[in-house]
């Protein structure tokens, strides 16, 4: 406690702040390290079965009873929809709305020539 008050009255309080503790790796982070391409191929499977715009939800939901299918080399592991998002966002992916923009229809064209 001597040290605690005596560091706060100098201003030395960046060496009580230092934090020791760097943090643990994710979920995903520790699955690479075991199996460097293993959630690469099950993206991919699952995207190949969903198609492109599906939810990050459905995508992990396939991905792990893929995972879970007899495979002995692997593991079998357990994602949620933001453990696969955080994986997609740290590896570049980009995501795509599938929202049909308005302007772009038969009739948003239509207006847009009007006023142009």
């Amino acid at each position: 406690m001597k040290k605690f008050i005596n560091d706060l009255t100098i201003g030395l309080t960046k060496s009580i702040l230092d934090m020791k503790h760097k943090g643990t790796k994710s979920y995903t982070a520790k699955v690479q390290s075991r199996h460097p391409t293993y959630l690469y191929d099950l993206y991919c499977y699952a995207t190949e079965i969903l198609g492109n715009s599906a939810t990050f939800d459905k995508i992990s939901i396939v991905m792990n009873q893929k995972s879970q299918a007899a495979n002995k080399e692997r593991e079998a592991i357990t994602l949620n929809w933001c453990n696969l998002y955080c994986w997609f966002k740290k590896n570049g992916g980009k995501e795509k709305l599938c929202i049909k923009k308005p302007y772009l229809s038969d009739e948003g064209k239509k207006q847009n020539e009007m006023l142009g």
